[in-house]
């Protein structure tokens, strides 16, 4: 797929496209193209980089009884947005599910550990499961590829997690780390993101593949993530957390109606 390039384009269409991204991520489509959002991803996002979300029946039935609460637990990416807490995609994400379930008491609650590997994050998961979530979306892998980790230790690590918090009555959705387009020259993510795709199949755990979603965004010239100019990276980061945010809400509206009988 050929990248396409911003030198030549004015800023002025740069923005437009940003500007249209949070629009989408915030709920700027019309009153009746709902039914049209339940069948297809919102921000451009191809369906098919989704198509292992399986259902999600713990959350169902927590939904059932008008509440839900979701923990994400992950690394700094996952909670410092360019303007604060209130643009990452925890936020995004709960202002999603609300509009999906305007009658249900939404929580979505952060556990962060930044610069943690899977190993270290493992050893905090008391805290997550202390808030006794329905859901979990853990993002993981960013740190172990950094430290270039032992895959076999980041795998039994993953594969442990997974197995406690689905004892624990939890949902869990993975996901995997952030895309650049120098990730690949700074460290070698392949062998983490391969596993994560191959535990979630193994395991039936949905997989929200971050890295996937945002290379497609920058190939198709949605959000310049080369750029240099600090208010451009800043307003690129802001809508690109509005984005996951409204992304994982679809998913998980969608792997919630599934799952109901």
């Amino acid at each position: 797929m050929k990248r396409v390039g911003y030198a030549a384009r004015p800023r002025r269409f740069v923005h437009r496209l940003i500007a249209a991204a949070l629009a989408c991520a915030l709920g700027g489509a019309p009153a009746s193209a709902a039914a049209e959002e339940a069948e297809a991803p919102p921000c451009g996002v191809p369906a098919e980089l989704l198509q292992h979300n399986p259902p999600l029946a713990n959350s169902a039935r927590a939904l059932g009884g008008g509440r839900l609460t979701v923990v994400v637990w992950g690394t700094r990416s996952s909670t410092d947005g360019a303007s604060g807490t209130s643009q990452a995609y925890p936020a995004h994400l709960r202002a999603s599910l609300a509009r999906h379930y305007p009658s249900a008491d939404i929580r979505v609650e952060v556990v962060s550990q930044p610069g943690h590997t899977a190993v270290r994050m493992l050893r905090n998961i008391g805290a997550v499961q202390a808030l006794r979530p329905d859901l979990v979306i853990w993002q993981t892998g960013t740190a172990d590829a950094v430290r270039n980790a032992s895959l076999q230790q980041f795998g039994r690590a993953v594969a442990r997690g997974l197995k406690s918090l689905r004892e624990r009555g939890a949902d869990v959705i993975l996901m995997d780390m952030q895309y650049g387009p120098y990730t690949e020259l700074l460290t070698n993510a392949k062998p983490y993101r391969g596993y994560l795709w191959w535990v979630s199949r193994r395991e039936n755990v949905g997989l929200m593949p971050r890295y996937q979603v945002m290379e497609h965004w920058s190939e198709q010239g949605r959000f310049d993530l080369a750029t240099e100019d600090r208010d451009l990276q800043r307003a690129n980061a802001d809508a690109i957390h509005a984005c996951l945010g409204e992304t994982l809400g679809w998913m998980i509206a969608d792997a919630v109606e599934r799952a109901r009988p």
